[in-house]
């Protein structure tokens, strides 16, 4: 009835004109939160990524009786990057984000500040460049753990008592101290820095790749592999003779041709290096960190907070064992 007035027609139509108004207003604002929102847009890009990897799985695989979906759940390229976020960003980063691209950020004193993160970024793990990275400045190479509540806390108890601040195998402070890997790469560093000695590390590290297993890692230059695995077990090397003459494997075990170490087998805490940064490597480790870092150890063992399942996706998508694609995350 109020319609058929031409005051109540044109009530009706402010009223409309306003409701439009008011959803488009509602529907931009709600546009540019979501947008500013980091989980908004890394769930949307993730839902996309999803949207690209599908085709190529069908391709692969067929769809069974649980459709795509299960496709989706099963795929290490896209599972992989999600439990790294959720299991292992609280200290690593992933080419300094959590894996999914997002970048970890904290109100701070009204301000949004950059997460540090406590312990090393692992995007180019088990490369050559990480070992090359590793050997040639180790302190630097895990700097990051620095930033570290226990570490932080047990520096300062040391020095309450007057002590060096000593941590054998995660020492991140150069010492004379050739039992550490930081005293042993600290009295090394004139060689192993060298022209000379970067190029015989380089061959180690080689070597080291080519025994991980990994199909994305290989190595084509089998006499680059001869020569580092001479090196490996040498503490002569170009250059001069290495800190007190030990060599890699006066510390560490590497068997050659395995693709990692056995479920129960203990590097007494020197990091075990049998398929190093392969996938049988990583579940090892992540399982239980303690059989390579022994009773220094600082990270929680994952055995019983991941399911086979969950560790499997996780370790094939951190070791590149999964179906090639041609999806990007940038």
């Amino acid at each position: 009835l109020v319609g058929r007035w031409t005051l109540g027609h044109r009530f009706n139509v402010a009223f409309l004109l306003g409701l439009l108004i008011g959803i488009g207003f509602l529907t931009v604002k709600a546009y540019f939160k979501d947008r500013e929102d980091e989980g908004y847009v890394a769930a949307v890009k993730q839902a996309d990524l999803a949207a690209e990897r599908v085709p190529e799985l069908v391709e692969a695989y067929g769809i069974g009786f649980e459709g795509a979906a299960q496709l989706v759940r099963d795929d290490p390229f896209l599972q992989g990057p999600r439990l790294f976020a959720r299991h292992c960003a609280a200290c690593h980063r992933y080419n300094e984000h959590d894996g999914t691209g997002r970048e970890l950020f904290e109100e701070r004193d009204q301000k949004k500040v950059k997460v540090e993160p406590t312990a090393a970024d692992l995007g180019n793990f088990g490369t050559k460049e990480w070992i090359v990275s590793l050997v040639s400045d180790y302190p630097m190479h895990f700097e990051a753990l620095k930033n570290a509540a226990w570490y932080q806390e047990l520096q300062r108890e040391k020095q309450a008592q007057g002590e060096d601040f000593d941590k054998p195998f995660l020492d991140l402070d150069e010492t004379e101290d050739t039992s550490t890997m930081a005293g042993w790469t600290a009295q090394s560093r004139e060689i192993l820095n060298s022209p000379e000695g970067r190029e015989a590390l380089e061959a180690v590290a080689a070597y080291i790749v080519a025994n991980s297993g990994r199909a994305d890692l290989q190595v084509s230059d089998a006499t680059l592999v001869e020569r580092g695995a001479e090196l490996f077990d040498s503490a002569d090397w170009p250059g001069g003779e290495l800190a007190d003459g030990i060599s890699c494997s006066g510390c560490h075990t590497l068997e050659a041709g395995k693709p990692g170490p056995e479920p129960d087998e203990d590097g007494s805490g020197i990091p075990i290096l049998t398929g190093y940064g392969g996938r049988r490597w990583l579940e090892h480790f992540i399982s239980d960190p303690a059989k390579h870092y022994g009773e220094k150890n600082q990270m929680p063992a994952y055995n019983d907070r991941l399911s086979d399942k969950d560790l499997q996706l996780l370790t094939r998508w951190m070791s590149g064992e999964y179906h090639p694609t041609k999806v990007s995350r940038k």
